[in-house]
C-alpha cells in the first residue's frame, strides 16, 4: 500500500519538489495539497504546478479536511505556519514531517508537547552532519563549563542567510551555558577566565573556524 502523503507550501519550491518526487515513485501518493490562504495557486492541479502533469489534487487551504491517522505531511513552510499544521495533525492523529526553520524557544517547547499526540518528526535541518554537529556540541558545552562559544559565519556565502542563522543560533543554544556570541566576520573565539592570575586565555583558531564553516555548511 502506498504511502498517502499532503504536501505543505506546495506552491513553493521546496513544496514542488516534493510533489514532483513522490508523484514519480510507486510507494507514495499525493492525496492533499495546502497552501496559505489567499494563495494564488488555490484551486489550481498540483501536479501541473510541480511539472509533473495532472495528479487531479487541486491545492486547498483546508488542511483539517486532508489530515487523516493513514496520511503523512510533509512541512517545509514556516515555523509559524508548521505549528499551526502540527495543532491539527495531533487532533486528527495524521502523521506530519516538519523541516521548517526559525522556531522559537516557546514554539519549540509547544510542538514537543503537541509532537506527543501523534507520528512526528521535527528536524530543521535533515542534513545528518548538521544534527550529529549539534549534539557534540552540546556534549561539549557539558565538559567545557567555563568557556564562552561563538560560531563562525561566512557573510560571503550564497546560501539562504535566514538559515545560515538559524543553524548559528541552533549551535550557540546548544553550546551556551552562560552566554553566547554570534560574530558575522570573526573567527571561532573561546575563552576561559583564568582564577589562578585574573589573566584570559584566548583560543583562537582559524583551521577551528573553517572546519565549522564546512560542517554547518549541507
Amino acid at each position: 500500500m502506498a504511502n498517502l502523503i499532503i504536501v505543505a507550501g506546495a506552491a513553493g519550491r521546496m513544496g514542488r519538489l516534493l510533489i514532483a518526487l513522490a508523484s514519480r515513485d510507486p510507494a507514495h501518493k499525493i492525496v492533499g495539497a495546502i497552501e496559505a490562504h489567499g494563495n494564488s495557486a488555490i484551486g489550481s492541479d498540483a501536479g501541473e504546478l510541480a511539472g509533473v502533469g495532472k495528479l487531479g489534487v487541486k491545492i486547498t487551504d483546508h488542511y483539517a479536511m486532508l489530515a487523516k491517522p493513514d496520511t503523512v505531511t510533509l512541512d517545509f513552510t514556516t515555523a509559524a505556519a508548521s505549528m499551526e499544521h502540527l495543532e491539527v495533525a495531533s487532533k486528527a492523529g495524521a502523521a506530519i514531517v516538519i523541516g521548517s526553520t526559525g522556531f522559537t524557544p516557546e514554539m519549540e517547547t509547544r510542538a514537543r508537547e503537541l509532537a506527543q499526540k501523534t507520528r512526528t518528526v521535527i528536524a530543521p535541518n535533515m542534513s545528518i552532519g548538521v544534527n550529529v554537529l549539534a549534539k557534540i556540541v552540546a556534549e561539549v558545552a557539558a565538559i567545557l563549563p567555563d568557556f564562552d562559544a561563538g560560531s563562525y559565519r561566512d557573510s560571503s556565502s550564497h546560501q539562504n542567510r535566514r538559515a545560515q542563522r538559524h543553524r548559528a543560533f541552533r549551535l550557540a543554544r546548544r553550546s551556551r551555558r552562560r552566554a553566547a556570541r554570534i560574530s558575522p566576520r570573526t573567527p571561532f573565539t573561546a575563552a576561559k577566565e583564568s582564577r589562578a592570575s585574573d589573566r584570559t586565555a584566548k583560543l583562537r583558531c582559524s583551521r577551528c573556524a573553517r572546519a565549522t564553516r564546512s560542517a554547518i555548511t549541507p
